[in-house]
């Protein structure tokens, strides 16, 4: 099972970038395996695994083999919500890489942006949640492609914003588009994703600042991260439960909504206000407690008892969901030394 989610805004976004491509919504939403009633209200959250299987479907469709790079270099800031064009009011592209890191977390959870500024240079990371970074390719290059477009986009007037791009994937089959996207200077198989900032762009005033305006909207979009926020300290809360549960092998609905102190209707409606899942809430934690229990060592027989699964078959198909391959199939990757 996939970890993290993007908005349903930002998800919009990018099919409307695949239809100006030549793909349908329809196949898209079925590639997608999603629901209209989710995918058209702005409060969702779109799993990962949708997004992924949407770029897959779209490799073959299109006979595009980077399709998320395509899709990025083609996505426009100015075009999305005030969650990206708030960056074209910073006054710098230092300043507009620290304000979209602080509020990136309302337009996508499949990782995690950092600034950081050492001897080597300015620079922005971002270290995804999954861990198979070749399946996830199109993903990762969805967003560095982007980043780097609205980069050199905010920049324009200077020298590009990008001074060279590092991807933890090794290099695709075929490199057409990237020079285009990012510049000569790329480089895969790294230890991290990374954009580094043209020393000589990254601190110039940017023409497009409006400090006022961007005191404004970080007023609002405040106020929209500490909704979401409290959003996630529903997630924890009920993830902490389970934890417990596990412990006596009894992870029922009735029995965790006991252990927080509400009637199950009003967990399942706060659940369902706050665009939660159970269900899905559950499996995060199991899978989450699989890599543990696997690094330590334990049988696969152990883990599923230790997991609350009395049906093998059960557990069977969750591992399968989580890991691609069956129990017995599984090859736990070599530790770099």
């Amino acid at each position: 099972m996939d970890r993290g989610f993007i908005s349903s805004t930002y998800l919009l976004s990018l099919l409307r970038i695949l239809e100006g491509m030549g793909l349908e919504r329809d196949d898209l939403v079925e590639a997608g395996r999603l629901d209209s009633a989710v995918l058209y209200n702005p409060k969702s959250r779109i799993s990962l695994k949708a997004l992924r299987d949407i770029f897959d479907w779209s490799v073959v469709a299109l006979d595009m083999p980077n399709i998320g790079l395509e899709v990025g270099y083609r996505f426009r800031v100015h075009t999305f919500t005030e969650t990206g064009s708030i960056l074209a009011l910073c006054g710098t592209l230092a300043e507009a890489a620290q304000i979209n890191a602080m509020y990136q977390p309302l337009a996508e959870t499949m990782g995690v942006q950092t600034f950081e500024r050492n001897d080597g240079g300015t620079y922005m990371f971002w270290d995804p949640v999954f861990d198979d970074d070749v399946a996830h390719r199109h993903v990762t290059e969805l967003v560095l492609a982007g980043y780097a477009t609205t980069t050199n986009w905010l920049s324009w007037g200077y020298e590009r914003g990008v001074d060279r791009i590092d991807f933890r994937h090794p290099a695709p089959d075929s490199l057409t588009g990237y020079e285009t996207v990012f510049g000569p200077r790329i480089r895969f198989s790294q230890p991290r994703n990374a954009l580094r900032f043209n020393p000589a762009t990254v601190d110039k005033p940017l023409p497009t600042s409006n400090p006022e305006k961007l005191a404004q909207v970080r007023q609002r979009l405040d106020v929209i991260m500490s909704r979401a926020q409290q959003k996630s300290g529903l997630r924890e809360r009920v993830a902490g439960h389970i934890l417990h549960g596990l412990q006596d092998q009894n992870v029922s609905f009735g029995r965790i909504s006991r252990d927080m102190g509400l009637a199950e209707r009003t967990l399942r409606r706060s659940l369902s206000e706050e665009n939660l899942n159970y269900r899905s809430i559950l499996e995060s934690v199991r899978k989450q407690l699989c890599d543990t229990y696997m690094r330590d060592g334990r049988s696969l027989t152990d883990i599923a008892h230790l997991l609350g699964y009395n049906d093998q078959s059960a557990f069977t198909r969750a591992f399968k969901g989580w890991y691609g391959v069956k129990p017995s199939d599984y090859k736990p990757a070599p530790i770099a030394l």
